[in-house]
């Protein structure tokens, strides 16, 4: 979810092409836009960033490896395109072009992994990618957000966490809070919130403390969430055609 224009952003995965899509709220269609320097290989989630400059980006991540192939990850950085009623008319087959995408090209430092959720810190724009498991926790994977460098970046391992469920990592989305102390990641089945301690100004200490669960909604298949506003709300959604869009409003 945008926090320049409020708009809700998503994507199809491997197979729906370079592809982002704009909605309202309430679920009208704004626009579909082709992501110009862009191959989507197994996109799996998207997030937004504001830079110190006020610019507005939507990162792509190319995260996803069910196979668990040798190949490099990739995540894409472009600008939030501008809505208006040329987008609002536009389609897959007819879309509007995006400028074109930053990359940057990531390895894991142990060996190759599924991941479907990526999270960008609001502040400092660090990249954080969950890895998927449904056998074993997940673990935590750090990037600096260097694109355009010309080489692999190799992802910090900071972090290896279970979720209060089963399966414990099967970990499918997530989101960063946009006063930076709080996350929440999904699975299939429900939500999980973590809260920075009060005291630490290492962002990276959340991934040591306990998530809160809580439900959000009945989906299908559980994949995508995301702040909205100022926190205080979430957005949740399934995969598949025609999905419904679930609002959750958390309680103080």
């Amino acid at each position: 979810v945008s926090q320049c224009t409020n708009t809700i952003w998503t994507h199809n995965d491997s197979g729906g092409g370079p592809f982002i899509y704009s909605m309202g709220p309430n679920g009208k269609h704004l626009g579909a836009f082709r992501v110009e320097s862009a191959k989507n290989i197994d996109w799996e989630d998207i997030a937004f960033h504001r830079s110190v400059t006020e610019d507005c980006f939507i990162y792509i991540g190319d995260i996803g490896n069910n196979d668990l192939v040798d190949r490099t990850g990739r995540i894409y950085r472009v600008a939030e395109p501008e809505i208006d009623s040329y987008s609002a008319a536009s389609s897959k087959l007819k879309p509007q072009r995006t400028a074109p995408a930053e990359v940057l090209e990531f390895r894991y430092p142990d060996r190759p992994n599924d991941a479907e959720a990526m999270l960008v810190h609001p502040t400092s724009g660090d990249i954080y990618i969950v890895t998927k498991h449904v056998s074993g926790p997940s673990k935590v994977y750090k990037l600096k957000p260097e694109f355009n460098g010309g080489s692999v970046q190799t992802a910090t391992e900071i972090a290896e966490i279970k979720l209060p469920s089963v399966p414990y990592g099967a970990v499918t989305g997530g989101d960063i809070a946009p006063d930076g102390r709080r996350l929440i990641l999904v699975d299939y089945s429900a939500a999980y919130e973590f809260t920075l301690p009060t005291a630490s100004l290492n962002f990276d200490e959340i991934w040591e403390t306990q998530p809160v669960r809580f439900d959000v909604g009945k989906r299908p298949q559980g994949e995508g969430i995301a702040y909205l506003g100022n926190g205080e709300a979430l957005i949740a959604s399934s995969e598949g055609k025609h999905s419904a869009i679930w609002f959750v409003e958390r309680i103080k």
